[in-house]
């Protein structure tokens, strides 16, 4: 970080921030040596926004100085400004950070949504899964509208909040079970259970489960899905 005078630190509307490692995120990984324990913000932050440092562990290999804020913010802590955010062709904000890789510096874009529960909401395994929007809006980034979900959890959703315009599922004219029961199917079919205990239980015909079982109904939520090989034996 740069080394300012006196009169640049006495300057009005600056607000002090003092710079708080993330263990959970740096456990395991190197820790990089800020010039001074405390920087300054010079623009205004919103009432409660908190930030977090971006370490390798979120994006491998990033530079050192990249903050992520808990309503959606990524502060340059180099430049000492907040980033500009660009949509993605999905809408989704993105952010263009500095990366290190074979000697040469990249340029990698990354999801901001996935950065604050990177950020705010890490738990070991949470690398596979999906970040949800739990009210529909791709462009709030707010922590408290933020979650992770399963494949099937976020194509469900995505049919929920109106975000996929193509009726399936449940509101598909003609459907008979509902998303619910699909997704209770697909569970129990990828753990071995036999089709005429699955009909039973969920209350649908074994026909449907068969479907389900040959990903020739449901196929939007049953590819998420790896269902055991049946074994057909023959009678004599």
């Amino acid at each position: 970080m740069r080394n300012h005078s006196a009169k640049w630190l006495r300057r009005n509307n600056q607000q002090r921030y003092r710079v708080k490692e993330n263990h959970k995120m740096l456990k395991g990984q190197p820790r990089f040596q800020m010039q001074k324990a405390i920087f300054f913000i010079t623009e205004p932050l919103f009432n409660g926004e908190v930030l977090v440092p971006i370490t390798p562990l979120m994006v491998p290999n990033v530079r050192p100085y990249y903050w992520i804020s808990n309503y959606g913010r990524v502060y340059n802590a180099y430049t000492e400004k907040f980033m500009s955010l660009a949509l993605d062709s999905k809408g989704y904000y993105y952010v263009a950070l500095s990366t290190v890789r074979d000697g040469g510096c990249y340029k990698l874009p990354c999801r901001v949504h996935r950065l604050v529960l990177l950020g705010f909401a890490y738990y070991p395994g949470c690398e596979t899964m999906l970040g949800n929007h739990k009210d529909g809006i791709k462009t709030n980034n707010f922590i408290g509208n933020l979650e992770w979900a399963t494949y099937s959890e976020n194509t469900i959703h995505a049919y929920n909040t109106g975000l996929n315009p193509n009726p399936k599922g449940e509101d598909r004219a003609g459907s008979t079970i509902t998303n619910e029961q699909a997704t209770i199917i697909c569970e129990m079919l990828a753990n071995g259970i036999k089709h005429k205990q699955i009909a039973e239980d969920v209350g649908v015909s074994e026909y449907i489960v068969q479907a389900i079982s040959a990903k020739k109904s449901w196929t939007w939520l049953s590819c998420n899905y790896a269902f055991p090989i049946r074994k057909h034996t023959k009678q004599s």
